[in-house]
């Protein structure tokens, strides 16, 4: 029994814990329903922005982790209430709100706070000037731009709005000169005005444009000073949100000038360049005769900067918008070769006269020297390279037959095109001389042979001289020169041209000289004085000089025969 009894008490005893237990869970069922289970309708309106993220954060209300915060809602977390009871956290309908949407959420928030984390936001062409929030009884965190907190517990209303404010941005364009303000033209510019984000095609700067002095071409507006990013179009600036520079683009035209008087074939075509941009020339086809195109020059006078043919450039133009670049002649230099060009006729050996101002060429056969176009300038006299005796080198000749004169200064202008060779031969003439006959006392008066250097001349048939025999010719006077025989040919007694060389008759005296004078009748006192006194005149003095004398040679010993008689002296012989 008393066994009996014993059970029965505790069984009892059970059954009123029991239902004690089950009073209590009632009685906290009942109150975390009514304190802890929370319905929201969750509206975020962002206004037409974007955020990086949306997600839900918790802070724990108490025990040991009471202020800690978790990017979730605890959803089956054993955690304690205020009473120091520990629920489970129970997730009936808690899906993560959505941007410009309305978002129910039923949750059991039993021992923790909940929030809705907007993260960091941003608009195009706008600036957030804050957050508006409704329901959430002003319990929220607003971080600016970065976001906002926003507390969706038990105490809040079941609505909540949250909303993004936004100011659209303003920004200024500035208008600048660019490269024509960096090279000290004046420009006339748009005043800088302010833009709104989406509306760049209604700038006034891009439809009114920009003008400037020297005459520059505006095409248009660029990111940058050199328009390398490009032309911009209106729209480029619809989406841009921040102060801006844009820079006037501009072209100018580089023309050229041929700069000189002279005949120029060819033509170089102006080149639109844009304004601070390098660019390169063009080959020219310009011709000029004896001159080649060196390069360009800002200056007429080459004192400006110099730009060869193919050179990049960038150039500022003058006060008409052009840039002009001067052609830059050189004259051209060419090499001229001078031959000896021996006559066949010639029978002497050509001499190569050393000469420092010409390089001679040995195995060629010339001397070589160049020669600029236009230049004062002349060809070296034939005698100063070479030499050829009883010739003389008159001057030059091309093979074309152009004959220039040597020792002449002047403008040869041999050849016009650059590096050309101009082969020019020696031209000789045959020296020229007198050959003078002196019959040195016959009765030949004398005369003259002109010859030239190189022909062979026969002497002449010798002189008569009374008393004398002809011997030989001589080159000097008293025959202490070269002897000639008669008849002998002669040549190249004289090298010089128009020299002299006389030729002296040698004689040889008689071996008796006497008169013979044969009369029938005369008188000897009238004829022996008067044949006697002719004898001396023509003969000189004799050993012997009377006529008796004179009278008995014989024929063959005298050199003259004369008759006398009454009437007077005659010559017979």
């Amino acid at each position: 029994m008393k066994s009996r009894h014993g059970k029965k008490k505790r069984l009892t005893a059970a059954a009123v814990l029991l239902g004690i237990l089950v009073i209590g869970w009632a009685v906290i069922s009942y109150a975390a329903e009514d304190e802890y289970k929370v319905h929201h309708n969750i509206t975020i309106d962002l206004g037409g922005g974007t955020c990086d993220k949306i997600y839900y954060q918790s802070q724990i209300d108490n025990g040991d982790n009471a202020g800690q915060w978790n990017d979730d809602l605890r959803i089956g977390e054993y955690l304690a209430d205020r009473y120091g009871e520990y629920h489970t956290i129970i997730d009936y309908k808690a899906s993560v709100p959505k941007a410009d949407a309305v978002t129910s959420n039923y949750y059991d928030c039993v021992g923790v706070t909940p929030y809705v984390r907007i993260g960091a936001v941003s608009r195009d062409g706008y600036i957030l000037k804050g957050w508006e929030v409704s329901g959430d009884k002003g319990w929220h965190t607003d971080y600016g731009k970065n976001g906002i907190r926003v507390e969706i517990g038990a105490y809040t209303e079941e609505d909540i709005v949250i909303k993004a404010i936004w100011e659209r941005q303003t920004f200024t364009v500035h208008y600048s000169a660019g490269v024509a303000a960096d090279r000290g033209i004046k420009a006339y510019l748009p005043d800088d005005e302010d833009a709104y984000y989406g509306r760049g095609d209604e700038l006034t700067g891009f439809t009114e444009g920009a003008s400037a002095d020297n005459g520059l071409i505006f095409t248009g507006w660029s990111f940058d000073r050199y328009g390398d990013s490009g032309i911009l179009e209106p729209e480029d600036l619809s989406d841009y949100n921040k102060d801006v520079t844009v820079y006037a683009i501009w072209d100018y035209i580089i023309t050229f000038d041929n700069n000189t008087d002279a005949e120029v074939t060819g033509y170089m075509e102006n080149i639109t360049s844009k304004l601070g941009s390098r660019i390169r020339l063009k080959g020219s086809s310009l011709s000029r005769k004896g001159y080649y195109l060196s390069g360009w020059n800002t200056k007429s006078d080459d004192t400006g900067k110099f730009y060869s043919t193919m050179s990049v450039v960038d150039l500022t133009p003058d006060d008409s918008g052009k840039a002009v670049l001067y052609a830059i002649w050189q004259p051209i230099f060419y090499e001229v070769h001078l031959y000896c060009n021996k006559p066949e006729e010639s029978s002497e050996m050509m001499k190569i006269i050393d000469n420092s101002d010409w390089d001679w060429y040995e195995d060629e056969g010339y001397y070589s020297r160049f020669y600029t176009y236009d230049e004062e300038d002349e060809l070296p006299c034939v005698s100063q390279l070479y030499s050829l005796t009883g010739w003389t080198g008159l001057g030059w000749e091309t093979e074309d037959g152009t004959y220039v004169e040597g020792g002449v200064p002047g403008k040869l202008n041999l050849a016009d095109k650059l590096g050309a060779v101009v082969d020019m031969s020696a031209v000789w003439k045959e020296n020229i001389y007198n050959i003078n006959i002196d019959s040195n006392g016959g009765y030949d008066a004398g005369s003259t042979i002109i010859t030239g250097y190189e022909k062979e001349n026969e002497l002449p048939d010798p002189p008569l001289r009374p008393g004398y025999d002809f011997d030989s010719w001589n080159t000097e006077e008293d025959g202490k020169g070269t002897k000639y025989e008669n008849k002998d040919v002669v040549s190249k007694l004289v090298e010089d041209d128009g020299g002299n060389m006389t030729i002296y008759a040698q004689w040889k005296k008689k071996k008796k000289l006497c008169l013979k004078v044969s009369s029938n009748s005369y008188l000897k006192s009238l004829i022996n004085p008067a044949a006697e006194a002719l004898a001396k005149n023509w003969f000189g003095k004799n050993n012997n000089t009377l006529v008796e004398n004179m009278m008995n040679k014989s024929d063959k010993e005298c050199i003259q025969v004369w008759s006398v008689s009454r009437e007077g002296i005659s010559r017979t012989r």
